[in-house]
């Protein structure tokens, strides 16, 4: 990390704030999916003073855990000794992303992935179902069949690796307002945010 970012991390007095009490963990998803230390807040508290501390590089092992976060917040509510945690990961995915080795075409792709088609319904449609060809198609199966997937650079591979399987058009319609419940007992309702 460059000295800026280490002593934004330092000087930033709520990192020496966590007690380690483990309240947090039960609040993190990505703890409570995996089980492993360094995919919970607390862990990566002590990974990012570790980063700062110059004690641990980015190539350490620390760019997986700090990605894995959701940055939900949700460790911050259950934390009595009120870590702001949330700023602390941003300021280090920052960091990390800086130091990222990416190829121009895979840094060009997802610059126009997330500024572009994202915000962007219609073209998110069009690119869904374009994605939804290149795997139902077989066009996928055949490339790795020849082998010509392997013509494309390691992140641009590792980016059509984790293309996810996009159901059809009529199954992505729009979710209606209100769907009642499925059983016969009421016990609330609860809001969907579908965006």
């Amino acid at each position: 990390m460059e000295d800026r970012s280490k002593e934004l991390l330092l000087r930033y007095e709520k990192t020496l704030d966590c007690i380690h009490c483990g309240l947090c963990l039960s609040a993190c998803p990505t703890y409570l999916q995996s089980g492993n230390e360094a995919d919970g807040p607390r862990g990566r508290i002590s990974m990012m003073r570790a980063l700062a501390e110059g004690e641990l590089s980015i190539e350490d092992g620390v760019k997986e855990p700090m990605e894995l976060c959701l940055l939900c917040r949700a460790c911050e509510s259950t934390c009595p000794s009120a870590v702001q945690f949330g700023t602390m990961m941003e300021i280090t995915r920052h960091e990390i992303h800086r130091h990222k080795k990416q190829d121009f075409l895979a840094r060009a792709c997802e610059r126009f992935m997330l500024k572009k088609v994202l915000p962007n319904r219609r073209l998110l449609g069009v690119f869904a179902t374009l994605t939804r060809c290149y795997s139902s198609w077989g066009i996928s199966r055949a490339l790795h069949f020849l082998g010509l997937h392997r013509l494309l650079p390691g992140t641009l591979r590792r980016m059509e690796s984790s293309i996810p399987d996009i159901p059809k058009k009529n199954a992505r319609r729009p979710l209606p307002s209100f769907t009642p419940a499925a059983t016969e007992k009421k016990r609330g309702r609860v809001a969907f945010l579908s965006g």
